[in-house]
């Protein structure tokens, strides 16, 4: 039987996730990056598992950033 369009999105086991970080670990790699933050690398995780949008994981990403190379112009204050 076909799902229904409004089902709630079925979540990620923790396999899933780390198979998804192990991916974009390998994309990022392949091009010289590596993500190594924890902060970071966490968000990244909080998205992949639907925890929070990527909006919000690049508005708390760009906080951390600010805040770790005290730049106030990107700093809204919010507390992480």
């Amino acid at each position: 039987m076909a799902e229904h369009s409004d089902d709630a999105p079925r979540k990620l086991t923790d396999a899933e996730i780390d198979a998804q970080m192990a991916r974009i670990d390998g994309i990022n790699g392949s091009a010289g990056h590596h993500l190594e933050d924890p902060y970071l690398r966490d968000l990244l995780r909080q998205q992949i598992a639907g925890e929070i949008t990527g909006d919000r994981a690049r508005e708390l990403g760009h906080q951390h950033l600010a805040r770790q190379h005290g730049d106030p112009k990107h700093d809204n204050g919010a507390t992480l």
